[in-house]
């Protein structure tokens, strides 16, 4: 997984990847959603991130994803 810590879970908009921030371990990891709702054994995607991640928001068009952290006070 990404991390002991995870501050923020969200689906992407069409529902086939959880997205999880790390607070601690300061990074976000995407792990595939199977149709029986099970998650893929290991992340698709681990991207380290600045302090502290605490929130994610996926854009209207589930193309691009905002990552907020409390440590670094901004948006990535």
């Amino acid at each position: 997984m990404g991390g002991e810590d995870p501050a923020f879970l969200v689906t992407d908009r069409s529902g086939k990847f959880l997205l999880t921030a790390y607070y601690v371990s300061d990074n976000v990891t995407v792990h595939r959603v199977a149709s029986d709702g099970r998650l893929s054994d290991v992340p698709v995607q681990s991207v380290a991130t600045a302090d502290n991640a605490h929130g994610i928001a996926i854009d209207s068009e589930n193309q691009s994803v905002y990552v907020a952290h409390t440590g670094a006070n901004r948006v990535d």
